[in-house]
């Protein structure tokens, strides 16, 4: 479970710094 979180937390967290630059840039 830790890892399937830890997964999660990751695909969470890089999709929000992507949206955050792509914003950012725009």
């Amino acid at each position: 479970f830790a890892a399937l979180a830890g997964i999660a937390v990751a695909a969470v967290w890089n999709f929000a710094l992507s949206s955050r630059f792509v914003w950012g840039r725009y």
